[in-house]
């Protein structure tokens, strides 16, 4: 699972002290080999934001665009249901207002989350309470086809636990308690995530123009891989000296929900986008002023269904011969 950087910084703090503590002495090991790194200013100066803060990315999570249930929760305490998904992974002894917590729960209490609309989801991420008797010993994320996927253990002290489903599309799932420790009286989570699927494989792609001699073409951008010239040419797509106004296009045969795109720009130091313009087709346009180096470039929007997204390049390094991508991902359903 990968982890957002600089652009945290305006978001809630969601980590507790100890883990903000932790963090901190980390980082402090690294900024001693940085004179750039203010270390004896009052929280690390500029630096200070990105220390109470941590988000994960790469497919998007959708748990918070559902309606949530349980089995019981802890109304007198506020740690009820909805406290699963709302991007706090935090619990009590820390903070007990962002977790849920069962009444006397154990063995068969369960989290169910309802969307309105499918999703083609991928994987779960479970957070279990972080005090240290109300343990998940054993659980099941439940599909409304039948289907199950044991947990194992949840991990302890905001360790995360992931499930990984067969990218399958719902509109509801159910985490369900099997066994729980000897200690445990009120089980319940700190947080759950429900993260969608990478759909960019399922698009037709075409292109301004692709390498074909060299088999750096069009659809090695949704192969998977991150690669690219000089250690791995296949895996990305490179146009015939193409610069600005060089495009990439995604079409579905269905509409499709998109929410997210995350682009990774080819890897050689020489062929480099700065600029670009996302166009879907239901006439929207938003503009990517920045490319990250190194990717990938994120790309977050309010969700829209499509049949088709253009990527079209607005501006390019000097060095620029060969425009092109390494990959793209879409997330959405």
């Amino acid at each position: 699972m990968g982890h957002r950087g600089y652009p945290i910084a305006p978001r809630p703090e969601n980590l507790s002290a100890a883990q903000r503590t932790q963090k901190r002495d980390t980082f402090l090991v690294y900024a001693a080999h940085d004179d750039q790194v203010p270390v004896s200013a009052p929280n690390l100066g500029d630096y200070g934001p990105w220390l109470g803060r941590q988000y994960s990315c790469g497919t998007g999570d959708i748990a918070d665009l559902a309606g949530v249930t349980a089995s019981s929760a802890n109304s007198m305490t506020g740690q009820v249901a909805a406290r699963a998904v709302d991007g706090w992974v935090l619990g009590d002894p820390d903070d007990g207002t962002h977790e849920w917590a069962t009444v006397e729960g154990g063995a068969g209490s369960w989290l169910t989350l309802e969307w309105s609309t499918p999703h083609t989801v991928r994987r779960v991420v479970l957070y279990d309470r972080p005090n240290q008797d109300d343990r998940v010993v054993a659980g099941m994320i439940l599909l409304p086809d039948g289907r199950s996927f044991p947990t194992g253990t949840l991990g302890s002290n905001y360790e995360p636990t992931v499930v990984e489903l067969p990218d399958a599309e719902l509109t509801s799932l159910t985490f369900r308690v099997e066994e729980v420790s000897d200690t445990t009286a009120n089980v319940g989570l700190a947080e759950i995530e429900v993260l969608e699927a990478n759909i960019a494989p399922d698009a037709a792609v075409s292109a301004s123009s692709e390498a074909t001699a060299t088999g750096q073409v069009a659809d090695r951008v949704v192969d998977g891989s991150a690669a690219g010239y000089p250690e791995e040419p296949q895996h990305e797509w490179a146009t015939l000296g193409g610069g600005v106004g060089s495009w990439l296009q995604l079409s579905w045969a269905a509409p499709r929900l998109v929410r997210r795109v995350l682009i990774h720009d080819r890897p050689n130091p020489d062929d480099g986008i700065t600029t670009a313009i996302l166009s879907f087709s239901d006439g929207t346009s938003i503009d990517v002023p920045d490319f990250a180096d190194p990717g990938p470039t994120v790309v977050d929007f309010t969700p829209r269904t499509v049949t088709w997204l253009v990527l079209t390049i607005t501006g390019v390094t000097p060095t620029t011969q060969n425009t092109g991508l390494a990959e793209i991902q879409v997330e959405g359903s």
